[in-house]
């Protein structure tokens, strides 16, 4: 069996923008694989480690706004894509935004 691994590469790394609460908005470019049904969003405080999924179903769309963050902290992020089994491919790479 076949198995096809599909590597996300977030093509626009964040926009923290201002206003009455603090976000962070990532957007990366779809996957082309048919399979793909969505997207899992990774936080993380620490760079490199402990990332914590922070969507509760795979989001449909490649993109995500974070709101369950605070003004002048840096997160770190990753993003998985999710296939119509569940199953999810490797991380994107990472990056990382401090909203103001």
């Amino acid at each position: 069996m076949k198995k096809t691994i599909v590597v996300i590469v977030l093509s626009y790394v964040c926009s923290c923008t201002g206003g009455p609460l603090p976000r962070i908005t990532l957007a990366w470019d779809p996957n082309q694989d048919k399979s793909v049904v969505g997207y899992n969003v990774y936080r993380s405080e620490t760079s490199g480690c402990c990332y914590t999924k922070i969507n509760k179903d795979p989001v449909s769309q490649p993109e995500y706004t974070d709101t369950a963050v605070k003004a002048g902290k840096r997160y770190y992020y990753r993003v998985t894509s999710v296939n119509s089994k569940g199953e999810e491919g490797i991380f994107s790479e990472e990056i990382s935004g401090v909203p103001k």
